[in-house]
């Protein structure tokens, strides 16, 4: 009486292309799986909380847009914000004002850095 050795040996062998490719996502994963973890789940979290009130303790509560508009009605923040914009160097803004630069790129690559 003859009996099978292996009852999984009528498997056929993996492509190579196949065998490659799962090699190539398994040093991947790790990475892409901290990346997840440590980054993308707290930015979007962060960018949820933005639009809720939650002291940590309490439940969230959704408030819309009314965080963003607390702060730009804020006399604290707005006084935080003049003395950052004054507190560039005019030399710097002169010099790409002479190369050619408008306003708005003065205050996005100059300013607002």
């Amino acid at each position: 009486m003859a009996t099978k050795a292996v009852a999984g040996s009528d498997k056929k062998p993996m492509k190579k292309e196949t065998r490659n490719t799962l090699i190539a996502y398994s040093f991947i994963a790790p990475n892409f799986i901290g990346f997840c973890i440590f980054t993308l789940v707290p930015m979007v979290f962060a960018i949820a909380l933005a639009f809720c009130s939650w002291d940590g303790v309490n439940a969230i509560e959704f408030v819309g847009f009314q965080n963003f508009i607390d702060l730009v009605t804020d006399k604290t923040f707005l006084a935080a914000f003049k003395n950052t914009i004054q507190g560039t160097n005019p030399e710097l803004e002169e010099a790409a004002e002479l190369d050619g630069a408008n306003r708005w790129q003065v205050f996005w690559h100059i300013t607002l850095p």
